[in-house]
């Protein structure tokens, strides 16, 4: 039976398989992607602007009478409402130490991924600004609105953007409390959302994004035949599980794990070599389970965010791009994943 084209306010999940990742994008080549750096995947372009819309709702309130608001349900986020209120202050003074104190509690921010985006101010000019907040499913999101009439040295867009904050939330005692931490600036993604998915659609592309960039592959390949067997097996495995398509501890026969192969990676007639099965899985009875271990990822991962989301008939073609400094605002390299909605075969273009 055929499924209609998956409508803009569509509440049915959709289904999405790698079709391919293109080439790695240039750093120095920002500009020419029609993208920004972004927020990441889990926040979405909903808690941006739900955000975004109460700046002037916000605009009158007094900080304490906000902070104690936001500390009625979350005592570290007003901390970091408060945070960031002195940040808008200290970048409008142009003061340096009250920046840094905004990031740490010393004035001195150090991070083990990336360096510290706002080490120098000097020559940053603002105009109009302002701070808003939101109390979302995920928690408090911040924004600021900054009209940059002359960057200086600063790594601020010029015009007017809003920036999304992140802040330190007391789980690694290396860091303070409170602090604020990202600094995303609005994008594409973020002010338009994506073509024919709703909220749900979207967090479920991104997150299955997220799963290919942790359990597949992290360089540019032009299809995913062209990686090896192993990836595609843990990969494989790993979302079968997290779509429940094992059995209760995790475990599938060689047939499930083809045809899983197949929607997901596009491999027909796939099956893993049995040295890669003994390399990789547990076996029982005709059945295999993977080994305990960890993503692609060592260590802490730079900050990255999804610029763009766009769709090409039955494919979405989506933008991450990674960040060399702690706070997000300096792209550095980015990807473009090429994914396609399985649950839409009739899409126009195809």
């Amino acid at each position: 039976m055929k499924r209609s084209v998956l409508a803009k306010t569509a509440r049915r999940a959709a289904a999405f398989a790698l079709a391919a990742l293109l080439a790695l994008l240039c750093g120095c080549g920002a500009a020419s992607s029609g993208s920004t750096p972004a927020q990441s995947a889990s926040s979405g372009a909903s808690a941006a602007s739900k955000a975004a819309g109460q700046m002037e709702e916000n605009y009158n309130d007094t900080v304490d009478q906000i902070a104690e608001t936001i500390a009625l349900t979350d005592e570290t986020a007003a901390l970091a409402y408060r945070n960031a209120v002195a940040l808008l202050n200290g970048l409008n003074a142009g003061d340096q130490q009250a920046v840094d104190r905004c990031f740490a509690k010393n004035g001195q921010p150090v991070y083990d991924v990336g360096v510290y985006a706002l080490a120098d101010i000097s020559g940053l000019e603002l105009g109009q600004t302002a701070i808003a907040w939101a109390q979302t499913d995920e928690g408090c999101q911040i924004t600021l609105r900054l009209e940059v009439i002359e960057p200086g040295n600063a790594p601020l867009l010029p015009g007017t953007h809003d920036y999304h904050l992140t802040y330190h939330t007391g789980q690694d005692s290396f860091y303070d409390s409170g602090c604020i931490w990202r600094m995303y600036p609005e994008t594409e993604l973020s002010r338009q959302g994506a073509e024919g998915l709703d909220e749900a659609g979207l967090a479920k592309l991104l997150e299955e994004v997220d799963r290919v960039r942790h359990w597949f592959y992290q360089g540019p390949f032009e299809s995913p035949e062209e990686v090896h067997e192993a990836a595609q097996l843990v990969y494989t495995l790993v979302r079968m599980g997290a779509e429940g398509k094992t059995d209760g501890e995790g475990w599938a026969t060689l047939d499930e794990i083809s045809g899983a192969a197949e929607r997901y990676l596009g491999l027909k007639n796939w099956q893993p070599s049995a040295q890669t099965l003994e390399e990789l899985c547990y076996e029982q009875e005709g059945r295999y389970r993977i080994l305990e271990m960890g993503s692609l990822v060592e260590g802490p991962e730079p900050p990255y965010q999804y610029t763009s989301v766009r769709r090409n008939g039955q494919d979405y073609q989506v933008t991450v791009w990674y960040c060399s400094d702690a706070q997000g605002l300096v792209p550095e390299y980015g990807y473009e994943y090429t994914m396609n909605n399985t649950e839409n075969p009739d899409a126009p273009g195809k």
